[in-house]
């Protein structure tokens, strides 16, 4: 493994780079030079942002949008082959120009520049991210004002909670909401309908885009995406191109262990209609919390893989069809918290293994045929499964009772298909439409046993005992739920250009969804609890209205009202006894009301200097109804949590980013800053008698939120070097409604270097990158677990860090 020193020594010896690379221009050249010398001017040609790209050797033509290309910021220049080939001057004396450039998305269903798009989206190319040395979506998320990510002890096993402008899904005692931002694999939904199982992170490598989109997504993708959308888009496979590239990176943490990572992607055509596409990573993440009680240090480390592969066929001009296989497993070898608020990154209240493995997999087929006239027919269909398996120390269930060793065992099986139809109409014309239908069925497994290890009898019990003693010993509680949601809509767009600078859209989605389910718990609360069976139905409509202007290609104004709608769901807590009681407390409901969210939007996008400064501002605000809280009664024998419905939450808040590009070759600049005020905006009492006023500020919502990064990159001879330095501040926040404890308040740094040869065989680069340079104790998760509370009358808290500094060195190379 790598060490600190040989990672510092390695790269102190080389040149500085930068993880974002910018090309130069360079004008035409006498005809008494190589042409070696040509590939260098050719690899000087404007490129865009030097966050998106980076030069490479000689290479093919780059494919139309159409093929998968994230836009000019991402294309790499194209080195020509002729017979005589034109020569360049001397680098100082070319001529420079530069411009910010573009990033084509797909998040409207249609190929956009993603500043046409009259909604706040961020939208980043996998590439950049590769550069910028990101392994999942904790190391980018921070980048993006207006969006956070509560890490759970769990990590991606339903401990995550993402929140966007205020919105987002509460937890108590370790028990999570409904997510309100979906998260898509393309235009696949891999988000739970309702709880939060699982959450699919995909490393950034051979992806095309990352895409997230602010605000309500109900028109294109429905119940999934209330407030906010993340969508991963793969690279698809490029016909007759044959390509290869990969990279190997070392890790190593300050007071923490050493890992690795590795991945490669090979695109290969079969005759001239076919293309295949395969992509694997390898990821072993170094753990960083030492579990006292076990005498084990960095004991959360993890491993996970990932294998992806396409097929595309192309029989014609017009019909495009891809068919794409991704499966992903993980590995998590202990709980990922700490038990105290002084930093020092150690547990001391968990005498046993928790373990947690989580896998899924992916099948889809996307089929296109293009008409002359009348546009394009798209037909998407998927067949998912996921599966979550733990094995947890639940001491701190106990409280200040400590029983040690107390577990629980827990499986959770998912299976869910998609079917999409759609129509899109040409672009280019007066009018442009979309109408589709989609069809979503979801059903998942959930079976929980919170025992005493050592008690299980030898010999099969009589039935009454059985119900409390289970095959793993003493029960507190066994609880089997099945879980089923659908959704059955039809949704269509209409845009009218009006003169030349005026465009009208309106959208719809009419949906119907049904959320249903069984509850049955046994064990020693369990049998207490009388069995559940839910059936809820929901249908409504959601609509969207945007006006843009946009007189020039330099300026573009824009006002968007949208509304989005999330499922219900139903309560997989044990409920205690029917009847309000001080055993087990107030009847806790079998299930909650689906809720909606209206947003109103007006943003304002300019270039100027010929784009070399660009700068987008978006004022917004939120009306959630029937928000969902994730509530806590308090009784005797165990603090039950659960879901429900109660008051209204407003969010306001501003966003502006800029993006500028100095005269100074090479040099870059970027910065964004978000404020928001979300507040509940009407009192309720909560189930434990807490009065919540009026105004109270959300959970996980921090007012203030910036990212600024300074870039550099120039070319020494023939290598290229540069670097980067980055800085992200969140403002504190509160972990829940009744805001029990601050979260969030700190600031981070990072810096990237990087030293490529181009013109060499295989591109190599070679990236050293520094993360949490300061090495800051910012608190991104907590939770409690009171346990029997009535017995012990106390809390134990677990709170989880952001990742330690960590040095990362990293080889690229990329054949064409």
């Amino acid at each position: 493994m790598l060490q600190v020193s040989k990672l510092a020594v390695v790269v102190l010896g080389l040149c500085g780079t930068t993880l974002p690379v910018l090309a130069q221009d360079a004008a035409p050249a006498p005809e008494t030079q190589s042409d070696a010398e040509l590939s260098l001017a050719d690899l000087l040609e404007p490129v865009g942002d030097p966050a998106a790209a980076e030069p490479e050797p000689a290479a093919a033509p780059a494919a139309s949008p159409a093929e998968g290309d994230t836009g000019l910021a991402e294309i790499l220049p194209t080195i020509p082959v002729a017979e005589q080939a034109a020569p360049t001057p001397e680098l100082k004396e070319a001529p420079v120009s530069r411009s910010i450039e573009e990033i084509v998305v797909t998040a409207t269903k249609r190929e956009m520049s993603a500043r046409d798009i009259p909604v706040s989206i961020n939208a980043k190319s996998g590439e950049a991210l590769e550069k910028m040395g990101a392994r999942d979506i904790q190391d980018y998320i921070a980048t993006v004002p207006g969006i956070t990510l509560q890490e759970g002890t769990n990590g991606d096993a339903g401990g995550r909670k993402i929140t966007v402008r205020g919105v987002g899904p509460s937890e108590v005692n370790g028990f999570s909401g409904n997510q309100t931002v979906g998260q898509f694999i393309g235009d696949i939904p891999m988000t739970d309908p309702y709880s939060n199982y699982m959450t699919p992170d995909l490393d950034p490598f051979d992806l095309q885009t990352v895409e997230i989109l602010k605000g309500p997504q109900g028109t294109y993708f429905g119940a999934s995406a209330l407030n906010g959308a993340i969508r991963y888009v793969p690279n698809k496979p490029q016909l007759g191109e044959w390509g290869f590239r990969g990279f190997a990176e070392g890790i190593s943490l300050t007071n923490g262990g050493t890992g690795s990572a590795y991945a490669a992607a090979v695109n290969a055509p079969i005759g001239e209609t076919l293309a295949l596409r395969a992509t694997g990573v390898i990821q072993d993440a170094p753990g960083y919390t030492d579990n006292l009680q076990r005498d084990k240090e960095d004991a959360d480390s993890r491993s996970k893989w990932s294998g992806r592969g396409g097929l595309r066929w192309q029989p014609n001009d017009r019909a495009d069809i891809n068919l794409m296989y991704l499966k992903q497993e993980s590995e998590k070898d202990d709980i990922l918290d700490v038990d105290n608020t002084n930093g020092e990154l150690t547990n001391n209240a968990r005498p046993g293994p928790s373990s947690i493995e989580t896998g899924f997999d992916l099948a889809s087929i996307d089929a296109r045929y293009e008409f002359d006239d009348w546009g394009t027919v798209v037909w998407q269909s998927s067949l998912q499964n996921k599966s979550v398996f733990s094995q947890l120390d639940t001491t701190l269930f106990t409280g200040s009772m400590g029983i040690p060793n107390f577990r629980t065992y827990g499986t959770t099986d998912i299976e869910g298909t998609t079917h999409e139809l759609r129509l899109v109409s040409p672009s280019g014309g007066d009018w442009s439409w979309i109408v589709g239908a989609f069809f979503q069925d979801y059903e998942a497994n959930i079976y929980t046993d919170v025992y005493l290890p050592g008690t299980a009898l030898p010999i099969p019990s009589l039935p009454l005992l059985g119900r409390i003693v289970g095959p793993r010993g003493l029960s507190y509680a066994i609880i089997t739920s099945n879980a089923q949601a659908r959704e059955t809509s039809v949704y269509g767009e209409l845009t009218r250009r009006l003169g030349e600078s005026w465009e009208l859209t309106v959208g719809a989605r009419a949906y119907k969804t049904r959320v249903a389910g069984t509850y049955v718990a046994e064990g020693l609360l369990g049998i207490l609890s009388p069995d559940a069976e839910v059936d809820l139905r929901d249908q409504g409509v959601s609509p969207k209205l945007s006006l843009s202007y946009r007189p020039t290609d330099e300026f573009m104004a824009y006002a968007t009202v949208a509304r989005g709608f999330q499922f219900g769901g139903i309560n997989t807590s044990t409920s205690g006894l029917p009847f309000d009681n001080p055993l087990t407390g107030p009847v806790v409901p079998p299930s909650f009301e689906s809720s909606s969210l209206w947003s109103r939007e007006i943003g304002i996008r300019m270039d100027w200097f010929d784009r070399t400064l660009r700068t987008d501002i978006a004022v917004y605000d939120l009306d959630w109804s029937d928000a969902q809280f994730v509530e806590m009664n308090d009784n005797i024998l165990i603090d039950t949590t659960y879901v429900s419905n109660v008051g209204k939450v407003r969010s306001q808040g501003v966003e502006a980013s800029l993006t500028y590009l100095p005269p100074v070759d090479g040099l870059t600049l970027n910065v964004s800053a978000g404020y928001s005020r979300a507040r509940t905006a009407a009192t309720y009492i909560a189930q434990n008698d807490t009065e919540v006023p009026s105004g109270t500020d959300m959970p996980n919502a921090p007012r203030w939120q910036t990212a600024t990064t300074l870039s550099y990159s120039s070319l020494f001879g023939p290598w290229l070097a540069g670097g980067s330095v980055t800085h992200t501040y969140s403002s504190r926040a509160f972990d829940t409604i009744t805001h029990d404890h601050e979260i969030f308040d700190y600031q981070a740094y990072s810096l990237g270097l990087s030293l490529a040869r181009p013109d060499w065989s295989g591109a190599p680069s070679l990236a050293f990158g520094v993360t949490n340079l300061t090495d800051e104790r910012g608190v991104v998760g907590r939770s409690s677990s009171t346990g029997v509370s009535g017995l012990t009358g106390n809390e134990t808290p677990s709170y989880v860090f952001i990742r330690p500094r960590a040095f990362t060195l990293r080889l690229s190379f990329e054949f064409e």
